[in-house]
């Protein structure tokens, strides 16, 4: 495919030194940008998803709840 884009002078000198920092040709460029775009974005996740798929889980004989225990309490004279 074939893209024409009209750009000022100005545009495409900056454009141009972008490239040129990476090492790119403004091709090569314009190419890695598209290719950045074009990548799915990735989801962010919650907790509410988290225990949705634990739930789902067929392995429901392991246990993840943390063991209990009271912490210790010390008489303090105020």
């Amino acid at each position: 495919m074939t893209v024409t884009i009209r750009l000022s002078d100005k545009q495409a000198a900056a454009l141009e030194a972008k490239a040129g920092a990476e090492g790119l040709t403004i091709e090569q460029w314009i190419q890695k940008l598209a290719e950045t775009v074009s990548k799915p974005q990735r989801e962010t996740r919650t907790g509410a998803d988290l225990i949705a798929a634990l739930q789902a889980s067929p392995y429901r004989d392991v246990d993840i709840e943390p063991e209990r225990y009271r912490a210790p309490v010390r008489d303090a004279s105020l």
